[in-house]
């Protein structure tokens, strides 16, 4: 059984008994959680209301998580389906699904278990990009090769792909790396390639994440990836070496100044 049915098949036990009987002592402790009837309503309400709504309880669950396993395991089961949607847009062959979820549970559990307490906006999305993030890091750095990423490319449905589409993900990385450094690309653009185009997250979780329009982070990346476009298609420039000039015994000589050039002081110690 994979991980994800376990997963299924375990809740399916909980959520009738322990669950269930953990329930009103989260109630006393969280008045936000008081309004609902039963742990199934609260983790309907997580899985299908918009974050605005959803913000409070969950934070509430989240607060509870790091010192109950049991609230702990409420929460992975409402970001359960969110996970699911992001881990069919990162694997790419079969061999590598069991280790995927692995590694995206841990570092979900992980994350429930130590969420910041500042942040209480958009607080599924906060952990559910943690998570990714967490995971396609740990791919990259020494797991099975990423997927091609499935973002859209830049311009019109038939332009040509981006440089970050060409290339692998060590490339890619390398590539950011230096144009961060050269002031081509901001740091946090170069994160954004990397989360979108490498990793394949989608560009509409980073923009909730992020709390902007997803029109706004498109163009953003846009304007980024022209910038570094504009960087890898520039020529490099051509140092033109004068050729030394021979003397009658086949010496190399420095070529003569024209007599128009500038006087040169000698170096140090010259006769």
């Amino acid at each position: 059984m994979d991980p994800v049915s376990q997963l299924e098949a375990e809740w399916r036990s909980l959520a009738p008994g322990a669950i269930a009987r953990a329930f009103p002592g989260w109630q006393e402790a969280r008045p936000e959680l008081r309004r609902f009837a039963s742990p199934a309503q609260l983790l309907a309400f997580l899985q299908r209301e918009p974050a605005e709504v959803t913000d409070a309880p969950l934070y509430a669950m989240l607060a509870l998580a790091g010192r109950d396993g049991l609230a702990g395991r409420l929460c992975l089961q409402a970001i359960l389906p969110a996970l699911k949607t992001q881990a069919a847009r990162i694997v790419h062959r079969r061999e590598s699904r069991e280790e995927l979820w692995e590694l995206l549970l841990a570092f979900a559990w992980e994350r429930i278990c130590r969420y910041p307490g500042a942040r209480v906006h958009r607080v599924a999305a906060n952990v559910v990009l943690d998570v990714l993030h967490e995971t396609t890091r740990e791919l990259r750095r020494g797991g099975p090769a990423l997927p091609a990423p499935h973002a859209a490319r830049l311009g019109s449905p038939g332009a040509e792909p981006s440089e970050p589409e060409r290339l692998g993900a060590a490339a890619v990385e390398g590539l950011l790396e230096t144009a961060v450094r050269a002031g081509a690309i901001a740091g946090a653009e170069a994160e954004l390639i990397l989360l979108t185009r490498v990793d394949g997250l989608a560009l509409a979780l980073v923009a909730e994440r992020l709390g902007v329009s997803y029109d706004a982070l498109l163009k953003r990346r846009q304007r980024a990836e022209a910038r570094l476009r504009a960087r890898v298609e520039r020529p490099a420039p051509v140092r033109k070496t004068p050729l030394p000039i021979l003397t009658s015994g086949g010496e190399p000589r420095a070529p003569e100044l024209p007599a128009s050039a500038p006087h040169l002081a000698p170096a140090p110690g010259a006769a």
